[in-house]
């Protein structure tokens, strides 16, 4: 289908939209749409060629670049209702754009998609010349991905035409074959109009489908005419919430242990809390007690409807232990709660606003749901923008979280509350929960101990290396 001097594309190429001129036995002529999606190869709909005793291929209709090529084979299958016819290329002509493929994975999902065909509204007169011509129309809707299941077609929801000039055919007639496009692949046809599904909905044959349920020797032949690789790619994308909930999860796994072991009175108490009436806990022990680890197990296992988003203040990996890292995580993972996108709220000025606004939403929406949103800040001590004139993270915190909305926070016993944290702040007056030391993380404290031993008294270029990470005051950058 392709040769060297082809090239991928990245979406719908303007003189590869095909208009398709049927001949029919001792009937009249049928016209449909289709696209050229390499150098020989023409997609459209079976039903637009079935019976043609010819078929030409009109490219750049009425257009001074207009040409025309004979069809000279055409595959078809009529149970998914698609077609590829082949052509021959002009002599000369510049490289043909490569079309790309998608599959549509069964997961709930509004789909931008676009068309561009001859329905018979477009029907035009050409007051000049005298003739009636038939327009293109570029169709820009939406699918819905679980639409349409049963009959095994993708339901395109398109601004309806503004008239209907023939109640006894449909006015999308001659838009069939058009292929449809998510994003820059091409997933089906134009197939259907379903007259009680309104003017504004169409139904595409799903490629997907289609080669899926071939015999192999017939899914050869589509794969061959197509250039399709072994598994097409899926263009529905991964919700938002599941890219940033998937990239935080990663982090705070990083911490977590792998179990947590003789912890289940205080996990019982963090549940208790996240189901009770106050608004902030406050939990405190010294270094190597557990309280990390503690705090992930629980964030990455939370109870049963209960949301939970966090940021885990870690001086040791640079930027991840001031206000600006803790605001850009909060906002990225409410946003996600909230499938809004995080683009722009980044770099907006009230960041701060910015966060407290989506924390009210997501409250909103986890009460509608009957559930709880707890807030995990992990850390506190660890915070190194006050040195660097930033507010503290505990500033950052609402000081009248909404109903739904639980705050829990975590740091060793010193220094105390920054002096930007206003008299006002539940963190003034919650009296905070003493966690005792876990036996296995004294463990891994004599462990730790015993390796920085052995670093003191090895090379002199593994005694530097600890003397600057240790100057800095955490992580150091390449």
């Amino acid at each position: 289908m392709s040769d060297g001097s082809a090239r991928a594309h990245r979406g719908v190429v303007a003189g590869q939209v095909a208009e398709i001129i049927v001949s029919l036995d001792g009937e009249a002529g049928r016209r449909g749409s289709g696209y050229r999606v390499g150098t020989s190869a023409v997609l459209t709909a079976a039903h637009v060629v079935d019976g043609a005793t010819s078929v030409r291929v009109r490219f750049d209709a009425d257009r001074p670049g207009e040409w025309v090529a004979v069809a000279l084979s055409c595959w078809t299958d009529p149970r998914s209702d698609l077609a590829v016819l082949t052509i021959a290329p002009r002599e000369g002509e510049p490289s043909v754009a490569v079309a790309r493929f998608g599959r549509i994975s069964a997961r709930a999902a509004v789909l931008a998609a676009r068309a561009v065909g001859f329905p018979r509204f477009k029907l035009k007169t050409d007051d000049g010349a005298r003739t009636v011509y038939r327009d293109s129309h570029q169709a820009d809707g939406s699918v819905a991905v679980l639409s349409n299941r049963r009959e095994g077609t993708l339901e395109i929801t398109v601004p309806p035409p503004e008239r209907d000039p023939d109640p006894a055919a449909s006015p999308w007639e001659g838009i069939s074959g058009a292929a449809v496009w998510v994003s820059d692949r091409i997933v089906g046809v134009i197939a259907k109009h379903h007259r009680s599904d309104g003017l504004g909905r169409l139904a595409a044959a799903r490629l997907d489908l289609a080669n899926d349920a071939l015999a192999p020797d017939r899914r050869a032949e589509l794969r061959t005419l197509l250039s399709l690789p072994e598994g097409l790619p899926d263009v529905v994308p991964p919700a938002t919430g599941e890219w940033v909930t998937s990239a935080y999860q990663a982090q705070v796994r990083d911490i977590a242990p792998d179990q947590l072991l003789d912890r289940e009175k205080e996990l019982a108490e963090l549940v208790g809390f996240c189901a009770g009436d106050q608004p902030y806990a406050w939990w405190q022990a010294g270094p190597w007690a557990g309280k990390s680890a503690l705090m992930a197990w629980f964030v990455l296992h939370p109870p049963a409807g209960v949301d939970v988003v966090s940021f885990f203040v870690t001086a040791r990996l640079v930027g991840q232990s001031d206000s600006d890292a803790c605001i850009d995580a909060l906002i990225e993972q409410l946003a996600a709660l909230l499938g809004e996108s995080p683009i722009g709220l980044l770099t907006v000025g009230a960041r701060r606003g910015t966060m407290l606004r989506l924390l009210d939403n997501a409250a909103s929406r986890s009460r509608e749901a009957g559930r709880r949103l707890l807030l995990v800040i992990d850390g506190l001590d660890e915070d190194s923008g006050t040195a660097a004139g930033r507010p503290s993270i505990a500033a950052l915190l609402p000081r009248r979280p909404p109903a739904e909305v639980r705050v829990l926070v975590a740091s060793r016993p010193h220094p105390p509350i920054p002096d930007d944290v206003t008299a006002d702040h539940p963190l003034r007056t919650v009296n905070p929960r003493q966690l005792t030391v876990s036996e296995h993380a004294q463990n891994v404290q004599n462990q730790a101990k015993f390796e920085l031993d052995q670093l003191l008294v090895g090379a002199p270029l593994q005694r530097d290396l600890l003397g600057f990470i240790t100057a800095a005051g955490g992580g150091l950058t390449p």
